[in-house]
């Protein structure tokens, strides 16, 4: 279900393919008062290692129809290959889309974390982002039970928003959807962007796609089981005056420091745990396998969580500095309850 291969086995797994099937899937587990999770292509998330028979994974890998709404825009489902729509952008020559080449995961997970890369990120090409408020729906579903009113196309229709780019409060790797824990399961984007139309412009355009396509293959290279980056870069701007005087000032960029600069000499990341290790000639990528030892190696997520506990360790002693992980370790679900409750 991941890119790592990590994690244990469940007994419930949901593979809506469009709108419908999604709400009948949550229905479902209202009714049955199921814990859940919601995952698209399976990138930044690595999975514990045990789950109850109340424990429900809603998988959106089947829910990816993406629409030629015009030639400079495009309507994707949630569950959509990213890379699916960079390629279809490339052909039609819109602008910005190539600095996303080879970003793994789905459109939804990408505006989910504001995924980005060599200095454009996803919500740059934002319109519109509809989701399911799934506090309103599970409350609807609730009024169901006593009102033969809420069917349930009218529950669809009144749990779902729609929010502008301005509304999404997008951040570094992060926004109102992901901000707001399980309220809301994003199910539509829109997306825009211009056409180059200058032939230098084009050629341009190609190039950087080629290019960053070769950087980030040999960086991801086929059949890694890794889940990307794994702690965010940090912004310079919300550091303290120690810990900018304990780095280098040519490893800032853009207000940025890359983590990897930070962990070059830390010891911690040579040391495999059960397979779980740091990519060899990239610092930030986390890797599931053992590097001259047995192929099949597969660490734990607590195996992930002790590596990188000492590479934080390192860092926060070293130059005075609290890394954030951008990958998510998810050892619970989400209830119907704490949903409820969440106001």
């Amino acid at each position: 279900m991941t890119t790592t291969r990590i994690g244990g086995l469940i007994k419930h797994v949901f593979f809506p393919q469009n709108l419908d099937q999604l709400a009948i899937n949550l229905l479902t587990i209202f009714k049955l008062d199921y814990k859940f999770y919601i995952i698209g292509g399976g990138s930044n998330t690595i999975f514990g290692e045990t789950f109850d028979e109340r424990s429900c994974l809603i998988n959106l890998s089947q829910f990816n129809t993406i629409k030629n709404t015009c030639f400079e825009s495009i309507e994707a489902d949630t569950g959509a290959i990213l890379q699916d729509i960079v390629d279809i952008c490339l052909i039609r020559k819109l602008t910005k889309f190539d600095k996303l080449n080879r970003i793994p995961g789905s459109i939804g997970g990408a505006v989910y974390g504001n995924a980005g890369a060599y200095g454009v990120e996803i919500s740059e090409l934002i319109n519109q982002v509809t989701v399911i408020n799934l506090d309103k729906f599970f409350r609807l579903c609730e009024l169901q039970k006593k009102s033969p009113l809420f069917n349930l196309q009218a529950i669809i229709y009144n749990s779902l928003e729609t929010y502008n780019q301005n509304e999404c409060e997008f951040g570094y790797r992060t926004s109102l959807f992901k901000t707001s824990k399980h309220k809301f399961l994003i199910v539509k984007i829109s997306l825009k962007s211009h056409k180059a139309v200058n032939k230098n412009k084009i050629i341009e355009l190609q190039n950087s796609y080629l290019h960053i396509a070769k950087l980030r293959d040999f960086n991801y290279p086929k059949n890694l089981k890794s889940p990307g980056s794994t702690f965010k870069n940090i912004e310079v701007s919300n550091l303290s005056q120690a810990s900018r005087s304990l780095i280098n000032p040519e490893w800032i960029y853009n207000n940025r420091l890359p983590v990897a600069k930070l962990l070059n000499d830390c010891p911690s990341i040579k040391t495999s745990i059960n397979g779980i290790q740091m990519k060899y000639g990239h610092c930030n990528i986390l890797t599931n396998n053992l590097h001259g030892g047995k192929s099949n190696a597969a660490g734990t997520s607590q195996d992930v969580e002790k590596y990188l506990s000492a590479i934080k360790s390192y860092v926060a002693k070293t130059y005075k500095i609290q890394l954030d992980e951008e990958i998510r370790i998810v050892n619970e679900f989400e209830t119907i309850s704490s949903i409820l409750q969440s106001k």
